[in-house]
């Protein structure tokens, strides 16, 4: 396999990805960002009319680390592993959602739309990233499928962490093009700091945004081995770039945890929860629920985990191809959820086929980075639990630019197929019907797969359900002085506080919510809500410690009744409550 040709000693290829300028260039950024912002706003608040996929996560974390009243400033910046589960904290969430919510009254759109309105950039860095790794009108489509695509409407639209990922992720992908663009040229210093200003920042952003700090080390040392004039810049490009995200990783522990521990933080950086392969050293019995087809007999964990990486290998390949997919709406944490049309697949393959060729035959850097990106940020995927759109969406802008690059080798060639075989049409205005008639099936198909995805509805959670009773029992409870919600044991702290969250953001007109986990605060007197006591009130209730104990009205989940009734008869609740305790069974 030829070298891989260095930004800068191979200026030959500047076709491939010319940035030219244009009177009136200024225009197709906005226009994008125009068109995704429209599409991801369009009913922001009503569907689904209810916290979806994951947002209770981002409700309750904000709750207790921008709202709760004990909380340092210091923890808004603490470190997370990145997961949907840490949805909420930290500022890239955080903020958007603390902005809504200033400016609009607390629910579920003001939620959304902030993150809404940033996940929309992502279109025009699609565009501005694809104009300098694929000719220009492939980025512009490119973008525009992005801004169709099913995945990327459920993920921006939906105030979690991973559809506003794309933003850092895009931004850290431009800035290092631009590294290797701008070497011993003017602003390449600048450049340079600004990839280690948005390596840093990615660490607050969704997990899979962490793999472009080895990819971009390794980016700038291939360079170094292909580019004699400029490698010295590039060498120290590299070792900047290896050592500034751990010092600010560790510079950020310091300031936001007391157990500092630098190891440790630069250690669990890829942790993830351990959710991959690598978590789980000698149990392969954690690996089993994993396995759709579980094994007749024991195995070693290393044959587990290779049949983990073979399913999720099958399952990556059948998202491609679109082959027994279902709608992403309804299935977004599956391997079933479709990630784009089958019309758009064929694309993709040629256009993988083709940028394979020209990175192998070593005429373009620009290629062989698109390439490496999009390998970096998907065959990773493959040594994780579960391979889905959800992970998948970081490496989505790139798998749109090569089926645009598909897109313009079929052009090519059917314009090429036409001349060849009627000599006689008019050569000029073929070369601008089909490029134009194949972008308009792609993006037809693609925004036809969007909407016929939204037809579905997804099932109301168990907390919707349940929020309609609650918010009917509030006159009762500003009577009565409270309410308090009655979770089961087995729930635990985090499922309690998920659901917490969701009851604060449905809720907040009409209760003041009250986490328990935390002391005791002592309400305000101007505040006419009452409040509504949530997570670990069992516990609280069977110390002594519930506040208004004995008026409150408890509404109990039907998977807490038989808990609650036994908490009703202990001796302690009996002498402190002799005339009992007022319940409500919740629905199921």
């Amino acid at each position: 396999m030829a070298h891989a040709p260095a930004a800068n000693c191979n200026e030959a290829d500047r076709g491939d990805g010319q940035v030219v300028s244009r009177p009136l260039g200024g225009i197709i950024p906005v226009a994008l960002y125009a068109l995704a912002a429209a599409a991801l706003l369009v009913q922001i608040g009503e569907y689904p009319a209810f916290p979806y996929n994951w947002e209770s996560y981002t409700a309750w974390h904000y709750f207790q680390s921008w709202a709760g009243p004990e909380r340092p400033a210091s923890a808004i910046l603490a470190l997370t592993d990145g997961l949907m589960t840490d949805s909420g904290r930290g500022p890239l969430i955080g903020l958007p959602v603390w902005l809504g919510f200033s400016l609009d009254q607390v629910g579920l759109a003001a939620m959304r739309w902030p993150v809404a309105l940033v996940a929309a950039l992502a279109a025009p860095l699609t565009w501005a990233v694809g104009r300098r790794l694929v000719p220009e009108p492939a980025a512009v489509l490119a973008a525009l499928l992005l801004v169709v695509s099913p995945v990327f409407l459920l993920y921006g639209r939906t105030a979690t962490l991973v559809g506003i990922s794309l933003v850092p992720a895009l931004l850290t992908m431009l800035v290092l093009v631009r590294v290797l663009e701008s070497s011993g040229r003017r602003w390449a210093t600048a450049w340079l700091g600004g990839l280690q200003a948005c390596l840093i920042a990615g660490a607050y952003a969704y997990a899979p945004v962490r793999l472009l700090w080895p990819l971009s080390v390794a980016a700038l040392l291939i360079v170094v081995a292909g580019c004699r004039q400029r490698r010295r810049f590039f060498l120290l490009a590299a070792l900047l770039t290896v050592v500034a995200l751990p010092t600010g990783l560790v510079a950020i522990d310091w300031l936001t945890i007391a157990a500092w521990n630098p190891w440790a933080t630069i250690a669990g950086y890829f942790r993830a929860r351990g959710e991959h392969v690598f978590a789980f050293g000698d149990t392969p019995d954690r690996l089993l629920p994993y396995m759709r087809q579980a094994p007749a007999e024991p195995m070693e964990t290393w044959r587990l985990a290779l049949g983990l990486i073979v399913q999720n290998a099958g399952d990556l390949l059948r998202l491609i191809a679109d082959w027994q997919t279902e709608p992403v709406v309804t299935n977004h944490w599956s391997p079933r959820g479709g990630l784009w049309s089958w019309i758009v697949a064929p694309f993709f393959w040629l256009g993988l086929g083709g940028l394979v060729f020209t990175a192998i035959r070593g005429r373009s850097w620009r290629s062989w980075l698109l390439l490496f990106l999009l390998l970096g940020l998907t065959v990773p995927l493959l040594f994780t639990t579960r391979v889905h759109v959800g992970r998948l969406v970081l490496a989505l802008p790139l798998l749109l630019l090569v089926v645009s690059r598909g897109w313009t080798l079929a052009s090519d060639g059917l314009c090429w197929l036409v001349a060849t075989r009627w000599p006689g049409l008019p050569a000029a205005i073929f070369r601008q019907m089909v490029p134009s008639g194949l972008a308009t099936i792609l993006v037809l198909a693609s925004a036809a797969m969007a909407i016929a995805g939204y037809a579905h509805t997804p099932a109301t959670s168990q907390e919707a359900r349940q929020r309609d009773r609650i918010e009917a029992a509030v006159d009762f409870a500003t009577v009565n002085g409270g309410a308090a919600v009655v979770a089961p044991a087995a729930f635990g702290l985090e499922i309690e506080g998920v659901r917490a969250g969701t009851y604060w953001l449905a809720l907040h007109d009409a209760y003041r919510v009250v986490d328990l986990t935390n002391a005791v605060p002592v309400l305000e007197a101007a505040d006419r809500r009452p409040p509504l006591y949530v997570v670990g009130v069992l516990p609280r209730l069977l110390a002594g410690e519930l506040p208004n104990a004995c008026r409150n009205l408890y509404l109990v989940l039907p998977e807490a009744e038989l808990e609650f009734r036994e908490a009703m008869s202990h001796p302690r609740v009996q002498r402190q409550c002799p005339d009992g305790l007022r319940f409500d069974v919740l629905p199921a």
